[in-house]
């Protein structure tokens, strides 16, 4: 599963790239200004240039470098309960995996600010609601939720046997 979600998370993040390269550069790039926020109604409050999405790319891979870092040193990670030998396996293969979706979660989040905002620039008449953001980040949250849970049960568990 977790090659999976590494897999799905860089095909994000390249797809991050080429979209960012055709908004910018491409045949049919954005014009110099372009909608970069928006109010919870989905209307812009904020602009700025194409090439903001540059930035948004490399903060996208960063974050996804930085996360796959985090999970290679399992020791360092901090667990939400008590480590001991008998449990240390588990908690250590359930806080890799709460990386792993965290990382790609988080950069579809960024992938999907990114192609709504080049969508809204190229047909500014379509609105979008920006509370479709909730759900990736309701997502975020139960992922989150769903993996202490299981990290607290697997402590009781082991301390329990």
């Amino acid at each position: 599963m977790r090659k999976t979600l590494a897999t799905i998370g860089l095909s994000v993040v390249a797809l991050q790239f080429w979209g960012c390269w055709s908004d910018v550069f491409g045949v049919n790039h954005l014009p110099d200004r372009i909608p970069i926020h928006f109010d919870m109604a989905g209307h812009p409050n904020g602009w700025g240039s194409p090439s903001s999405f540059i930035f948004l790319s490399i903060l996208s891979l960063a974050l996804f470098l930085f996360l796959t870092m985090i999970a290679r040193f399992p020791l360092k990670i901090n667990h939400s309960v008590e480590m001991t030998e008998a449990n240390r396996e588990r908690q250590q293969s359930l806080a890799i995996e709460l990386l792993a979706w965290m990382r790609t979660e988080i950069v579809c989040v960024f992938g999907l600010a990114q192609w709504m905002a080049s969508n809204l620039a190229r047909h500014p008449e379509r609105a979008t609601f920006s509370i479709i953001f909730l759900v990736p980040v309701g997502m975020i949250l139960a992922t989150i939720v769903w993996y202490v849970v299981a990290m607290l049960r697997a402590g009781r568990m082991q301390t329990a046997s």
